[in-house]
């Protein structure tokens, strides 16, 4: 009975710990309230980037159609400024047909005078002639008049054919004159279409850079968002290091709390066996109570530690395990290295909890960093080979690591379309695009190029020549081809013939061969 009592007072001296459940478990409740307060603020957040994001997808699609009318404005105005430059060309054209025709009328008309001179001379020298020689005999006179009949008849034919030379040169002239005052309206016309598309020009102009403001504040708007996404994150890991701390305390304290009622169970289990032994023993004592002598009227209490004091006594005789203390100490030492193991495991899972959520996302920041020069290079190459304009396109903004990526293209003359969906020439072209922006991001020593022209035109081999002739500065480039533009900007020509048979020969060939 003594053993009991001490067994009850040592399992029970443990209350305080009972006694601190209620806080740990407010304190975790509070926690957890912290926590879900910061998910919707980082689900707020979150929110707020997506549709800032939209609002820039927006602008962009805005500022591209922009860029592209201010194009088609800049293409329209040039076509004015050269139909205006051909019919000042045209001007100046009739202008000297103009001088031309005068210079030939003047000297008509000068070769015309002496003429008309020699024709008044005539008929006086004819009159003259008839006055003098009316004696003369018939046949002189009209031998001389037949003379002179045919040099007036011809003088005559060639005043006819100057006068109609002059009609012919004063058309032409009123002909010029029309055309010219044509070109003198259709060139007032074309002055004023000019200052209209120069007005719209710089409403264009004025508009796309209020868009590029209203962008760049959103990319400010969207890095302060996830500067403070950041932030959040970070006390997120930090409440569910926390969290996952108190959790490991709150799961100590409910197995010692199972342990305590395991405890219990047993002492009540003893606590009833007693009870029975005691029940048995009261029926085995006989009905006259024995005199206990000098323990007659004590209490239960002092009897219980005479008792204990007995079992002392006896149990000091008994043979005593001298290893019990080592042993003890052993596992006390034993249990504190687990402690304190179990502890530093904690603490390095947090940490790598926030590790992989910092490396996630660096890896998110160097990916977008890394999409964006690709995509800057991609356009620029793009529109030096095919005078079109393409962009790269994630299929998942928000989480970019997770989705696909799209080179979208729009060539010249034609409608926006995706790779898929192109032919073999302007599928070559874009993918030559794509391959050229990754080597100005990430430049490589060596590319070997097999046959990427073949599905080309004569123009775009051309560009693609001068674009790998750039390229070369950087970079070596082994590329296969028969197209003559392409071997002519080659530094060094080999050519592959068919032997005799089934064997080739590699001939060493001239520069532009």
């Amino acid at each position: 009975g003594s053993r009991v009592n001490k067994d009850l007072a040592f399992k029970f001296g443990s209350s305080k710990e009972l006694d601190e459940i209620n806080p740990l478990k407010q304190r975790l409740s509070i926690v957890n309230e912290a926590l879900i307060k910061s998910e919707d603020d980082l689900t707020q957040k979150f929110y707020k980037i997506e549709n800032l994001g939209d609002e820039q997808r927006k602008l962009n699609e805005i500022l591209a159609s922009l860029n592209k009318e201010v194009d088609i404005n800049e293409n329209s105005l040039g076509s004015l400024e050269r139909k205006i430059n051909d019919s000042k060309e045209r001007l100046r054209k009739l202008n000297d047909l103009n001088s031309l025709q005068r210079n030939s009328l003047e000297e008509n008309i000068n070769l015309l005078k002496p003429l008309t001179k020699k024709y008044q001379e005539l008929q006086l020298s004819l009159k003259k002639n008839h006055e003098d020689n009316q004696n003369s005999s018939l046949l002189s006179i009209n031998k001389d008049f037949e003379g002179v009949d045919l040099k007036l008849q011809k003088l005559i034919e060639e005043k006819d054919f100057l006068i109609n030379q002059r009609n012919q040169i004063v058309l032409n002239q009123e002909k010029i004159k029309n055309e010219q005052n044509l070109i003198s309206v259709e060139e007032k016309n074309l002055e004023q279409s000019i200052k209209e598309l120069a007005q719209s020009h710089h409403e264009w102009t004025a508009k796309r850079d209020e868009l590029k403001n209203d962008l760049f504040s959103l990319e400010k708007k969207k890095q302060i968002l996830e500067k403070d996404l950041g932030i959040l994150r970070r006390k997120r890991d930090e409440l569910n290091s926390k969290i996952s701390n108190k959790r490991q305390d709150q799961n100590e304290i409910s197995l010692k709390l199972e342990y305590l009622n395991r405890d219990i169970v047993a002492l009540r289990e003893q606590n009833r066996n007693e009870r029975i032994k005691l029940d048995e023993y009261k029926k085995d004592l006989p009905v006259n109570r024995p005199d206990f002598g000098e323990y007659t009227g004590k209490s239960l209490d002092y009897l219980q530690a005479e008792i204990s004091s007995i079992n002392a006594k006896l149990e000091s005789l008994e043979p005593v395990n001298m290893l019990a203390l080592e042993e003890l100490d052993d596992i006390s030492s034993r249990l504190n290295d687990l402690v304190d193991r179990l502890t530093v495991l904690s603490n390095e899972r947090s940490e790598l909890l926030l590790r992989i959520e910092t490396v996630s996302t660096m890896r998110q920041e160097a990916f977008m960093e890394a999409f964006e020069q690709v995509d800057r290079h991609f356009r620029e190459i793009f529109a030096d080979l095919s005078d079109g304009d393409g962009f790269l396109q994630l299929e998942n903004k928000n989480l970019p690591l997770e989705g696909g990526l799209t080179l979208v293209a729009h060539p010249k003359g034609k409608n926006v379309r995706r790779l898929a969906s192109m032919s073999g020439g302007e599928k070559s072209l874009t993918a030559l695009s794509f391959l050229f922006a990754l080597q100005r991001y990430k430049p490589s020593p060596f590319y070997a190029l097999d046959e990427v022209d073949s599905f080309l035109d004569g123009v775009n081999v051309e560009r693609l020549s001068k674009l790998i002739e750039a390229q070369s500065l950087n970079a070596q480039f082994v590329v296969v081809s028969h197209r003559r533009p392409m071997i002519s900007a080659s530094m060094r020509t080999i050519g592959v013939a068919q032997a005799r048979g089934a064997h080739t020969q590699v001939i060493g060939l001239p520069n532009a061969a």
